[in-house]
């Protein structure tokens, strides 16, 4: 109830405004969103539908201190509108249309929390006037999205930083319409189809005259909610399709058991239940002695919960990544949720336990005495109940298998050595000597061997191969790395002439893709193309598939562009061969620093530890599965076995009598396994009716689970377990029984 409640019924916490909002953004094939122009935010204002749309960006600003390194920090851009349209929590009675805030994390790390920063001025040099600090922001600011911002800049001073001169007002206006980086956030006056505001979108012209930009290959897609980190938020949604498929299975099962357990005992105490009715008590005396012990089950239930609630609820947040939600529920939510939880238990509890009671009342249900046979009627509602049971149990592991067979699919090998270092550089200045360095490796002076890139490990460009034939990747995520780079991160190097001194070097799924019924090797000297900046480009390499973004991401076609320019001043990434030693690293990171203008280095981190944030939200999928199908399987084990124990103490008599004319031991447990066979045979028959009935509605919704034959032959073969196991120990307590004690107690 809590996580559904933060993803379909509330706004970000930084997002004081309640209305409904939608976002317009561009989206990848795997989910991943990136901006759009704002050509595209302005003619979706222009829409009658839209009451009011603004924008927000994060870039990052070369923004100096006089007192204070800052190295580039990374700075929301926002539109003046936005801080009225989403209610933003900014200092009050202040102007936004210059200034910058800082948020409170950026204050505390950078600023050591010194309150004489605000007031003061930062610069940058090609903003001609200073930057006032207005301000530091609540740390529910401090995570936008997918950003850790360390500012906030208004929109105006974007026309500081564009390739052009400021007298250049019309190239500069062009400019800003065109570049894809804004995310739009707007309202409407009144609840709209997403799917069709999209297919507008699309089908209208946003060309900016005098501008072409490099395509990325994502599309115009508009969302629902202020979604800036649609991957994290699908994930959430699936844990909650999870979720909501556990409660309603348990439920079934809770509800089923209950009945089931209930009927049984009125059977076996009938007899006694008669007695008191003989000597004069009512059947109020007898609701009500119930009605005690269901109280009493009930407060123990409500105690239990309330502790496994309080001690595991920051655990289990954390664990699975909700972590963000904790610090926005109050106590009065967390005991609300709980409620609702409760009294539909309660509700289900009460209405299973006096079913059972008001049906013996009746005398509808159970008209013998303990030790005669029960009617068919009896045995019948019996299977019935353990049908519904088995076919919940299906579907439900159904769809837990296939979404665990959909993750494990997408899963390969990391291609690299995970315990690689790696650390950002931060500089206010100065280049690395790229050649100075690969000619040391070469005479092994290095005191450990080093290699860079552009960007983080994690964090490619995207780009849209427009020119070429439909064999090749209509999306490429590129790296700009050093030659050294697949030596330094132990890459499987599947062909590579050395020394790389030109060309690309392209990954495995990348060849599959160009050549699939070819020789990797026999691209080798074709060219692929690379978008309209980096153009037309020479293969001389194939390496094995690198998990940029985790084992579970896929295998994406990546090109790896060298850099060898030794003024290169966008690499800002260092990975240091796995295993050295604290010396060696502030040695490698002096001689770094001998060539930069005041340095920065990031902690050290493993690039395993850096994958982890992208497999930890499939691996969450993978627990969340596993545990709904451990815990529907420990209920399926738990209600079955009890029912073929009541079952065999209700026809001890029978296989009494079997064994005294010499039935042998194998019939015996044929007659105990043909029930429970009998039910996951018609219960496979109604879960296949049951899929085929529902799965056009579930391919046209967002369920994010689907059916599939895998997922239901898993499901059908761990029942078949769960069953030999429910019986097998309960039968063979029975055939080892004296026959005289059975039939005894007939």
């Amino acid at each position: 109830m809590l996580l559904g409640d933060r993803l379909f019924f509330s706004n970000p916490p930084w997002v004081q405004n309640n209305e409904r909002f939608y976002t317009l953004s561009t989206a990848f094939e795997d989910g991943r969103q990136s901006g759009t122009s704002r050509q595209s935010i302005d003619y979706l204002s222009s829409l009658a539908s839209v009451d009011e749309a603004s924008w927000l960006m994060a870039k990052r600003y070369d923004i100096k201190s006089s007192e204070h390194q800052l190295n580039t920090p990374l700075a929301i851009v926002f539109d003046e509108a936005l801080i009225s349209l989403l209610a933003i929590p900014f200092p009050k009675n202040q102007s936004i249309e210059e200034g910058v805030w800082l948020s409170n994390r950026y204050w505390k790390e950078t600023f050591s929390s010194d309150s004489d920063v605000v007031g003061s001025y930062l610069s940058h040099s090609r903003i001609p006037t200073g930057i006032q600090v207005k301000g530091v922001l609540p740390p529910s600011m401090d995570s936008i999205g997918p950003w850790q911002p360390d500012i906030w800049l208004p929109g105006s001073y974007l026309q500081y930083t564009t390739p052009f001169a400021s007298e250049n007002a019309v190239l500069i206006d062009r400019f800003l319409r065109a570049i894809p980086e804004y995310y739009g956030v707007f309202t409407t006056d009144r609840d709209i189809d997403v799917t069709q505001l999209t297919s507008i979108m699309k089908d209208a012209d946003l060309s900016v005259s005098g501008m072409s930009m490099q395509g990325t290959g994502a599309a115009l897609e508009v969302f629902e909610g202020v979604e800036l980190n649609n991957p994290v938020t699908q994930a959430m949604k699936t844990q909650w399709q999870i979720l909501i498929l556990l409660v309603i299975t348990l439920a079934f099962i809770f509800s089923l058991s209950t009945i089931m357990i209930h009927s049984s005992r009125s059977v076996l105490f009938q007899q006694e239940l008669r007695t008191f009715h003989v000597l004069g008590a009512r059947f109020q005396d007898i609701l009500k002695s119930s009605a005690v012990a269901s109280a009493i089950q009930l407060l123990i239930i409500a105690i239990l919960s309330i502790f496994l609630l309080l001690t595991l609820y920051t655990a289990t947040l954390e664990y699975f990544g909700f972590l963000e939600f904790s610090a926005t529920v109050t106590s009065f939510d967390l005991f609300k949720y709980w409620l609702s939880a409760f009294c539909l238990v309660t509700a289900i509890f009460i209405f299973c336990t006096l079913l059972p009671i008001t049906a013996l009342k009746n005398r509808m249900l159970f008209s013998r005495m303990v030790g005669t046979i029960r009617s068919k009627t009896q045995l019948m509602l019996g299977q019935v109940n353990l049908i519904i049971q088995i076919t919940v149990a299906l579907v439900a592991l159904n769809f837990s298998f296939s979404l665990i067979n959909n993750q494990l699919s997408s899963f390969h090998s990391l291609g690299f050595k995970p315990e690689t270092l790696t650390f950002e550089i931060n500089r206010q200045g100065g280049t690395l000597p790229l050649q100075t360095m690969e000619k040391a490796a070469a005479t092994h002076n290095n005191p450990i061997e080093i290699a860079f890139s552009t960007r983080p490990f994690n964090d490619a460009v995207t780009v849209a191969n427009e020119q070429i034939s439909d064999q090749a990747p209509p999306q490429i995520d590129v790296h700009y790395v050093t030659a050294n780079y697949f030596d330094v991160l132990q890459a499987n190097i599947l062909k590579l002439d050395e020394p790389w001194r030109f060309g690309v070097v392209i990954n495995k799924a990348a060849a599959n893709q160009l050549a699939p019924d070819q020789e990797v090797a026999a691209l080798i000297g074709r060219p692929i193309e690379l978008g309209k900046i980096m153009g037309r480009q020479t293969i001389i390499g194939i390496v094995d598939d690198l998990a940029h973004t985790g084992r579970f991401s896929g295998r994406k076609p990546t090109a790896y562009v060298l850099v060898k320019n030794d003024t290169h001043s966008d690499v800002n990434t260092a990975y240091l061969s796995a295993g050295p030693t604290r010396h060696q690293i502030q040695e490698a990171q002096q001689m770094l620093a001998a060539t930069l203008v005041t340095p920065n280095f990031s902690t050290t981190k493993q690039l395993g530890e850096v994958v982890w944030s992208y497999e930890q939200r499939n691996m969450n999928l993978v627990f969340f599965s596993i545990l709904l199908v451990l815990t529907i399987s420990f209920s399926i084990f738990v209600n079955l076995s009890y029912q073929v124990k009541m079952r065999l103490a209700l026809e001890q008599h029978q296989y009494g009598l079997l064994r005294a004319i010499g039935a042998p031991n194998s019939s015996l447990l044929m007659r105990g396994f043909r029930q429970p066979i009998l039910a996951l045979a018609i219960s496979t028959l109604l879960a296949t009716c049951l899929f085929a009935g529902i799965k056009l509605i579930i391919e046209q919704s967002s369920f994010a689970i689907q059916p599939s034959v895998i997922g239901a032959l898993l499901a059908v073969g761990l029942l078949s377990i769960i069953i030999l196991l429910a019986v097998i120990r309960p039968m063979m307590k029975l055939i080892r029984k004296p026959i005289s004690e059975l039939l005894k107690n007939a």
